[in-house]
């Protein structure tokens, strides 16, 4: 079993940044920015690829980069908005009737 090293946490920040360069272009405004897609993307990357060091699969990193892909889709869909409720121009369904 290999031991953590600043290497192996390189290269899983590197999958991570790759994967948040990847989702955030494709999620666009429609989920986190780009730049949070690229800092949660680092962060899950590193985490995932610990994860998978300490479960034994080799030395984590094809783990790192296939696990921060579900991870990236988790923190969008929790993080999700519509451009109308960002620029404010949405009107609210229910119409307001005031009493006479």
């Amino acid at each position: 079993m290999e031991e953590l090293s600043a290497t192996l946490i390189y290269w899983y920040m590197s999958c991570g940044s790759i994967a948040g360069l990847v989702v955030g272009s494709i999620i666009g405004k429609e989920g986190v920015s780009f730049g949070a897609n690229l800092v949660w993307g680092i962060c899950g990357g590193v985490i995932m690829g610990i994860i998978g060091l300490y479960m034994g699969l080799q030395d984590g990193i094809w783990f790192s980069f296939l696990a921060v892909w579900p991870f990236l889709f988790i923190v969008n869909v929790f993080h999700y908005h519509h451009v109308e409720d960002v620029t404010g121009e949405m009107e609210h369904p229910a119409k307001i009737i005031p009493k006479k």
